[in-house]
Formats: C-alpha cells, sequence, structure tokens
C-alpha cells in the first residue's frame, strides 16, 4: 500500500473515498445488515462446523495471524460472538476517521412538498461545530476545488429548510477547511 498515503493526499480523492464508505455504511455495510449476514451465515454452518472442530480439534491452539483471546474461547459460538463484537469496534472507530455526512431529518428519500428538512452536523470529538452546506439542484455542495459551489447555501446547526419543489438535497458538513461526506 506505498501508494495510498500519496493517494490521500489528494484531497478530492479523500472525500470520494470517504463518499464511497458512508454510501455503503448506509447499505450493504450497516452494522444490522453485517451482524445479520454473520448471523445467517452461522445457521448455514451449524452442522458443518460441528463436522469441521471434531475433525480438526483446534480450539485451544494458537493459530497463525489470530489474536491471543481466540485461544481462550472453547466454542465456535464463542468465536462468531467475539468476531461481532470486534466488527462492531472496528465500525465505529472507521466512523470516527473521517467527518461523516449530516443528519437529514426526515431522512426519507422521498418527502412531501412543504415539508420542513432540518440539517443536523455530527460534531467530531474536539472540533467546533461545523456548519452544513447544501444544494437543492442535486449537485454535489463541494466543488473540486475544495470551495463550496456557487449553488450551495449554508445552514446554522438545527434550521430547516421547506421543500417547494421536487428536488434533490446533498449536504456536506463544512468547517471553512475541510469536508465531510456526502
Amino acid at each position: 500500500y506505498l501508494y495510498f498515503k500519496r493517494l490521500f493526499e489528494d484531497p478530492n480523492f479523500e472525500v470520494q473515498y470517504w463518499d464511497r464508505y458512508y454510501a455503503l455504511r448506509r447499505t450493504i455495510f450497516a452494522t444490522d445488515k453485517l451482524m445479520k449476514q454473520i448471523d445467517d451465515l452461522t445457521k448455514q454452518l451449524q452442522e458443518s462446523q460441528a463436522r469441521n472442530f471434531a475433525r480438526w480439534p483446534i480450539f485451544n491452539h494458537q493459530l497463525f495471524r489470530n489474536p491471543d483471546i481466540v485461544v481462550s474461547l472453547k466454542t465456535h459460538g464463542e468465536q462468531v460472538r467475539w468476531m461481532k463484537q470486534w466488527l462492531r469496534h472496528r465500525l465505529t472507530w472507521m466512523d470516527q476517521q473521517f467527518t461523516p455526512p449530516p443528519v437529514l431529518s426526515p431522512a426519507s428519500k422521498e418527502v412531501a412538498l412543504g415539508t420542513q428538512v432540518t440539517f443536523k452536523p455530527v460534531k467530531s470529538e474536539g472540533t467546533s461545530v461545523p456548519q452544513v452546506v447544501y444544494t437543492t439542484d442535486g449537485s454535489d455542495p463541494r466543488q473540486p476545488t475544495g470551495k463550496p459551489s456557487s449553488q450551495a447555501q449554508t445552514s446554522k446547526t438545527g434550521s430547516s429548510l421547506t421543500l417547494t419543489a421536487s428536488t434533490t438535497v446533498k449536504a456536506r458538513v463544512y468547517d471553512g477547511d475541510r469536508w465531510g461526506a456526502l
């Protein structure tokens, strides 16, 4: 991954990277969906995992690259619970590595005309409360130059926008120096 550091020196790449990450976190990488997928796979493997560990009794053995704690886990179920907890912690840590998208309320993709949409930035630890910059024409409020687009408007924390026409609202958190994800 020698080139990875170099890629992140480009602010446009970094923003696009996190846009994609948060888009996936809202869908296939949502914590509840990942936990359900693990549970579904665990059910499918219930009979075969028993045969596997009967044939290869690897509990209480250090396997290459497994954390030491895994050695103390005595059953497949304990290992699955440990892995799910590890994944939850890892996702939480990953979520804190960049400014997340603002919370729009209502969160629905389609709302009735006249609905008030409220913007709430997610404040990162140790930072000032950022503003939310948004557009109502479906365009990105951030220009590739890193400046707000000419169509962008700024929302103060807790303020709202009343939708008077069919539109697509896109919003990012912006602290004057750094942009958050879409």
